[in-house]
């Protein structure tokens, strides 16, 4: 899919996410966008370097870190 992450709505229901650094307001607006379903479904992300998990945390669970390359799965 190419579209702009900052407007991207899920439209299935799908259950693992990948994504590669967006800036913290792209991070934030598209879990905003999709939090329903991420939380339905039971969703986890998969986030390669983390430089904003601590943003992410209040919407979601960091279920993994390694603080050494900056790996996070998130549990929604």
């Amino acid at each position: 899919i190419n579209c702009d992450a900052l407007d991207f709505k899920i439209n299935q229901k799908v259950c693992i996410f990948m994504f590669n650094p967006f800036g913290c307001k792209t991070v934030l607006n598209f879990i905003k966008n999709n939090i329903s379903l991420l939380k339905n479904s039971h969703s986890f992300l998969l986030y390669a370097n983390d430089c904003c998990i601590n943003e992410i945390s209040d919407l979601s669970n960091v279920y993994k870190r390694d603080s050494i390359y900056n790996l996070s799965i998130v549990k929604f």
